[in-house]
């Protein structure tokens, strides 16, 4: 078992090193950077300044909408105020034609039974009239008439 640890140690020495450490390190490191500095200020800057522009777009859109809404919101008060003060004010007509029409309903009905009144009180003073003629006739006549009653009665005349 000693045997196969030590051949495999063998072949690890053997076998080169994961990571070379030489002068292409710096190398390497040398063109990362220029690379990361090329492409901050080509690709990276104008790609954050558009991610600016965006969020300063929608900032200002939503602010926008925010007004807007507000606007809206405060005309639609407005619209509302107005729309009560219309309804306050046709209630407020509507009440007053209603006052004028049963006026004007009392006054035609009062000249109604008015008229009403005088036409029966008339009628009253004519049959009245036409009551006491008939009366004055009948009794002018009465006595007429009372005599001829007792004359077929008795079969004579009274006195």
């Amino acid at each position: 078992m000693t045997g196969s640890i030590m051949l495999a140690a063998a072949a690890v020495a053997k076998d080169p090193p994961l990571i070379d450490l030489d002068s292409t390190v710096l190398i390497q490191l040398a063109l990362f950077l220029i690379t990361a500095v090329v492409l901050s200020r080509v690709l990276l800057r104008p790609y954050l300044a558009m991610l600016a522009a965006r969020e300063e777009g929608i900032d200002g859109a939503r602010a926008e909408a925010r007004r807007m809404d507000d606007a809206a919101q405060s005309q639609g008060a407005d619209y509302d105020a107005q729309l009560a003060k219309a309804r306050a004010r046709a209630n407020e007509e509507r009440a007053q034609i209603r006052r004028e029409a049963n006026e004007h309903e009392r006054e035609v009905s009062d000249r109604a039974r008015r008229a009403a009144q005088s036409a029966v009180d008339g009628a009253r003073a004519k049959l009245d009239a036409d009551a006491k003629t008939a009366r004055a006739e009948l009794a002018a006549k009465s006595s007429e008439l009372a005599r001829a009653i007792v004359k077929k009665l008795l079969g004579r005349e009274v006195a």
